[in-house]
């Protein structure tokens, strides 16, 4: 007969707080012009350490939406090249052979897409067309062949079913969501009173308040799926002792034995990379047996603690506080800026 359910009396109840920092970018950037189903696939290819060219003729638009596609890798950072505006002068860069996250103007679509190591090896997001491809489909016009041939030939692994299927439904959410604002703030006029300035103020105070939560919401949907499929990961680390530096010995090969069948080949690839590896180090401390810092209020490790209590305890409950810090605006930082002369000499003061 199954084990009686426990008690209201005997379950241990725990409340975990975390902070989260309003990101600085934002994710509508990405969304407005990137199909939910492409932003996975373009997640896929980075979490593989693969390179990856954004093309747009807007260089806010490339430096937004690479900052967005770098927040959909977490709880893992991306380690390798990252630049957001590559201009002509520096193209020799694509030619790197590590990994990379580079924007190019559109203006230079046929240049980008005539280098060799860009046609072999690089995934191109079109973000004026809403296309993801590789150079050497850029003849195909219809989507689902380029998709489905990269997705199954190109990738040493893709997210699973379920995992994809939630991120899926969560992004095509927020898409729809990110639609209803504008993707930038109001113009302004020199003319305008200054009951116009407090409107548009009063404007982009609420498009950076819908960013902020879209980001937000997105941020805490993935450390979701991230901590069902690795929840119970810290049972199976242990101290590095032979290390000066603490270091992190992690028994994959066990771990994979107690996931679902169809998470083990992704996880399989994911535990090779360099981004997995440095996610250890950073919680990694020599004052534990695991060699893992406790869980404090860092998100993910909150959210996995939370998943790994509802799979190992099930006598444990745990609720979980969020906390938005808000980037600091510009006009709260004005009455701060020094005002008076500078050191140099016969230079005008900044005073009024």
């Amino acid at each position: 007969s199954p084990s009686p359910s426990p008690s209201p009396s005997s379950i241990l109840r725990q409340r975990l707080t975390t902070y989260v920092e309003a990101p600085d970018h934002s994710m509508g950037a990405l969304l407005h012009r990137l199909h939910p189903k492409r932003a996975i696939l373009a997640t896929e290819y980075l979490l593989m350490e693969r390179k990856v060219v954004i093309l747009s003729h807007n260089a806010s638009t490339l430096t937004a939406a690479a900052a967005a596609l770098r927040s959909l890798l977490f709880p893992f950072a991306w380690k390798y090249l990252y630049v957001p505006v590559l201009v002509p002068s520096m193209f020799q860069y694509l030619d790197c052979p590590t990994p990379y996250i580079v924007g190019v103007s559109a203006a230079h679509r046929a240049t980008i897409l005539s280098i060799p190591s860009v046609q072999q090896e690089a995934l191109i997001i079109d973000l004026e067309n809403d296309r993801v491809f590789s150079a050497q489909q850029q003849q195909q016009q219809h989507q689902a062949g380029p998709l489905h041939h990269l997705r199954h030939e190109s990738l040493d692994a893709i997210f699973p079913l379920p995992i994809r299927m939630y991120l899926l439904e969560t992004i095509s959410r927020l898409y729809g969501r990110s639609r209803r604002y504008p993707t930038s703030p109001p113009q302004s006029d020199l003319l305008d009173d200054n009951k116009n300035l407090e409107n548009r103020e009063k404007e982009l105070t609420a498009l950076e308040d819908s960013e902020v939560a879209l980001a937000i919401e997105l941020r805490m949907s993935l450390g979701k799926a991230w901590a069902h499929m690795l929840s119970g990961y810290r049972r199976f680390c242990n101290l590095w002792p032979e290390k000066e530096d603490p270091g992190v010995v992690f028994d994959a090969p066990t771990f994979l034995n107690t996931r679902p069948r169809h998470n083990v080949s992704f996880l399989k690839a994911i535990f090779k990379t360099s981004a997995f590896r440095d996610f250890l180090e950073t919680r990694a401390t020599a004052e534990t047996q695991d060699g893992l810092r406790p869980v404090k209020s860092d998100l993910f490790d909150v959210l996995e603690e939370a998943e790994a209590h509802r799979l190992y305890d099930s006598r444990g409950e745990i609720n979980i506080d969020v906390h938005v810090v808000p980037r600091p605006r510009f006009s709260l930082m004005q009455p701060d800026l020094p005002w008076a002369s500078p050191d140099e000499t016969d230079q005008p003061s900044l005073a009024p």
